[in-house]
C-alpha cells in the first residue's frame, strides 16, 4: 500500500484543519474589485486552516472512498492527486487540486506575490493554468486577506 502514508497525511490534515484557529474568508466579491494592473504584485494571506498536500497517488479519491458513506468505486491508481484541506466556514472541505495548484498555493501561503507564485507553479508544472487556479482560489474561499 504505497499510498497509505499520503492518505494518513490527508486524514491528519483534515483533523488539523478542523482544529485550526477560526478565521473568516474574505467575500468572493472582493476579487472583482481588484485592479488588473496590480494583480501580479498582490499577496494573499490564506486561512489558518489551509493545508496543501502534494501526492503521487489519488489520495482524495482513496480518502473519500474510506471516509464517506457512498458506494465504493474503483480508484484509478495511475492518477496523481494533490489535495487542499480547509475550513472556510464551519465544515472542513477536501478538494482535489488541478495541475500546479499545490505549488501555486504553497507559494502564496509562503508570502510570494501572485505573479511570482504563478511563475513558480508554471516552472514546476507545464500544465499549470493561472485562470483555472485563480478561479479555484476564489471558489475555495481560503483567502483571509489580500495585501497590496
Amino acid at each position: 500500500l504505497p499510498y497509505l502514508a499520503d492518505v494518513a497525511r490527508l486524514d491528519s490534515a483534515h483533523w488539523e484543519s478542523y482544529h485550526a484557529q477560526d478565521s473568516a474568508p474574505i467575500p468572493q466579491g472582493a476579487f472583482a474589485s481588484l485592479d488588473p494592473a496590480t494583480l501580479a504584485n498582490l499577496r494573499f494571506e490564506l486561512l489558518p486552516s489551509v493545508r496543501i498536500l502534494p501526492s503521487s497517488f489519488p489520495i482524495v479519491a482513496i480518502w473519500r472512498t474510506n471516509t464517506e458513506d457512498a458506494e465504493v468505486q474503483p480508484v484509478e491508481m495511475a492518477i496523481t492527486e494533490d489535495a487542499l484541506v480547509a475550513r472556510p466556514e464551519m465544515a472542513v472541505e477536501v478538494r482535489s487540486l488541478p495541475a500546479g495548484a499545490a505549488v501555486f498555493l504553497s507559494a502564496l501561503r509562503d508570502g510570494k506575490p501572485l505573479g511570482e507564485a504563478a511563475a513558480t507553479a508554471l516552472n514546476a508544472e507545464a500544465g499549470f493554468n493561472l485562470s483555472q487556479n485563480l478561479a479555484g482560489l476564489i471558489a475555495a474561499r481560503i483567502t483571509a486577506r489580500i495585501i497590496p
